[in-house]
């Protein structure tokens, strides 16, 4: 389990600070093909990173629904996911 977190940790912060630079400059509509790409990428490493780092920490995370704050927070998170499936708009 050491090797997984020693490559999951470093891939899950890399692909947040990818993703939250492009994500900010795609905000501002300072766009590019190259920034998009590696949007989307990194959001495939940060899938396989916070997917190792849950394994890893399976049991501190199942404590987290036992809080009501942090449920809460989750559980407004999870709604506003389903929402991106609804047919809202043209």
């Amino acid at each position: 389990m050491k090797s997984l977190r020693s490559w999951a940790t470093p891939i899950t912060i890399a692909a947040f600070t990818i993703m939250g630079v492009t994500g900010v400059m795609m905000f501002f509509k300072v766009e590019t093909t190259l920034g998009k790409v590696l949007h989307e990428y990194a959001g495939w490493l940060m899938v396989i990173g916070v997917g190792v780092h849950l394994i890893l920490n399976w049991r501190p995370f199942l404590a987290y629904f036992k809080r009501p704050v942090a449920a809460t927070i989750m559980g407004a998170g999870t709604l506003l996911l389903a929402a991106t499936f609804l047919p809202l708009g043209p």
